[in-house]
């Protein structure tokens, strides 16, 4: 079961966003452009990409490992079952999960007034990377 390992350390809140983070072209981008952000640089980030709806940080590389492994271990059984299916079908699972907390803060395209978050959106890319079989390829607090 492709799933089970990943499900342990989750579930044991041993989450280290760092392990899932890109090295060249294969990984994910969490701290890298959902954490610590400066309300600056997420501002920037909505005027260069008008494509987006919304840019969003999570306060903290431990807050988002702590709500992020939260998300995961709600989804669990349905991490288990996508994660368990034929392999080309559907290579990457994507939900979104609300905290009941703030876990963020964020800008609406087109606005500069700040909002906290409490949903978070994660999104799983099934692909072997450092010897599991799949990886956190973003999460960051969605604006709803």
């Amino acid at each position: 079961a492709w799933g089970v390992p990943r499900i342990k350390y989750v579930r044991a809140g041993t989450l280290k966003l760092a392990e899932h983070e890109g090295v060249k072209k294969i990984g994910g981008h969490t701290i890298k452009k959902h954490v610590a952000i400066t309300d600056e640089k997420l501002l920037a980030r909505l005027a260069i990409s008008r494509d987006l709806d919304a840019a969003t940080s999570f306060y903290s590389v431990e807050q988002a490992e702590r709500y992020i492994s939260a998300g995961l271990r709600a989804n669990r059984l349905k991490i288990i079952y996508w994660a368990n299916t034929a392999r080309g079908e559907k290579d990457v699972l994507a939900f979104t999960w609300n905290a009941g907390t703030t876990v963020g803060y964020g800008f609406r395209q087109g606005s500069q007034i700040k909002c906290t978050v409490s949903n978070i959106r994660i999104v799983l890319k099934r692909q072997e990377y450092l010897g599991k079989p799949y990886f956190i390829l973003t999460a960051y607090p969605k604006i709803l």
